[in-house]
């Protein structure tokens, strides 16, 4: 859970400073106050899966399959 809050909040982030930039003079921001939060859980909700494999991969990485458990 907390590799799908870290992906989710990152990937946020980034997308909120490229509204910004893109769009300064003239920022969206009633969109961005509704918007935002729905786009978020959603996005939050599709990289569920995404954040498993992560979050198993580093797993792995940390403590590799020995033959016994592949038995």
């Amino acid at each position: 859970m907390v590799v799908n809050f870290l992906i989710g909040g990152f990937t946020f982030a980034a997308s909120l400073l490229a509204v910004l930039v893109l769009s300064w003079p003239d920022v969206p921001w009633n969109g961005l106050t509704f918007g935002a939060p729905v786009v978020m859980v959603g996005f939050m909700v599709l990289l569920y899966p995404i954040s498993k494999v992560v979050w198993l991969t580093v797993d792995v990485m940390l403590r590799p399959v020995t033959q016994e458990e592949l038995h």
